[in-house]
């Protein structure tokens, strides 16, 4: 009996170990991927369209010229991403205002982070490479995190008004 009950809990921490954590990871490697993309594409796009000679790859952005602008795992906003959902989840509301406003403030983090890439493109583009001594990891954070608090003081807002009416 016991080493039935070994031999299963051996199977069990085999299956967990191997097959879901490595499906969990695939997960977020694919959210990962679908979150950089959201951020350099814009980047990109608004770049090209000022009439620069830009290119990309799966996580630089430059323009020629210039050394670019390496977004690393921790750049893309994930931590602040899931930092809002949180806030939104942990308050009471109805599932579909929470749904929407979840989605407007996921694009607005991601939307934020690719205009601060352009930003930093951009500044090497006018400073002929020279970067200021502000790191824009931590400026980028404080900043999405007011913002994050604001747009949930105006969901808890918008959402106390919405249960006062009958």
């Amino acid at each position: 009996m016991i080493t039935v009950a070994l031999g299963y809990f051996a199977f069990q921490f085999i299956d967990v170990l191997f097959f879901k954590w490595s499906l969990t990871k695939d997960v977020w490697a694919f959210v990962y991927h679908i979150v950089l993309q959201c951020v350099i594409h814009p980047a990109y796009w608004l770049l090209k369209g000022l009439g620069y000679d830009v290119y990309k790859t799966y996580d630089i952005v430059w323009v020629t010229g210039t050394r670019g602008v390496f977004i690393d795992r921790v750049c893309i906003g994930l931590d602040l991403i899931a930092s809002f959902i949180i806030l939104i989840l942990a308050y009471p509301a109805k599932a579909k205002f929470k749904a929407i406003f979840t989605f407007l403030g996921v694009v607005l983090i991601i939307g934020l982070n690719s205009l601060r890439v352009f930003t930093l493109v951009y500044n090497q583009i006018l400073t002929k490479g020279y970067s200021p001594s502000i790191d824009p990891h931590y400026t980028f954070n404080i900043l999405v995190y007011l913002i994050i608090f604001l747009v949930w003081a105006l969901y808890v807002n918008v959402n106390e008004k919405a249960q006062l009416k009958p």
